[in-house]
């Protein structure tokens, strides 16, 4: 029998795919490793800011194979992440030497949050599993 997602699902496979996606075309457009370039010219990157978007792609993507309750999680401490990781870049716009997280990273990092507090915090009847019609 085939089950039907929930929305909290749903987002954590976009947000994987999103992620791994933008992981994969930062390593394919870097150049060595201590290095920063610009993302789609206008994000900043490095070896280490694309090994951890692909992370978070990747767990997002496993999440959305398993509960429910892991898909929350997952949205609740990625939000919660990425929601810091807004207000450290206007303190510290390369993460203490770490990753470039400031300039237009910032507001992405802030809209990240946002979608994924929403959905990490949304109503938990949202997460009701029934089966799809024959």
């Amino acid at each position: 029998m085939a089950w039907r997602r929930t929305p909290v699902q749903l987002f954590s496979l976009v947000y994987g795919i999103v992620f791994t996606f933008i992981g994969l075309a930062g390593f394919a457009s870097h150049g060595m490793p201590g290095e920063t370039h610009l993302l789609f010219g206008a994000f900043p990157i490095n070896g280490l800011h694309n090994l951890a978007h692909l992370v978070i792609g990747l767990a997002g993507i496993a999440v959305y194979f398993g509960a429910p309750a892991a898909a929350r999680t997952y949205a609740q401490t990625v939000g919660w992440v990425y929601l810091v990781l807004g207000f450290l870049g206007f303190i510290s716009p390369n993460l203490f030497g770490l990753m470039p997280i400031g300039g237009a990273d910032i507001a992405l990092h802030f809209l990240a949050a946002a979608v994924a507090l929403y959905f990490g915090y949304a109503p938990a009847v949202l997460e009701t599993r029934r089966p799809l019609p024959h």
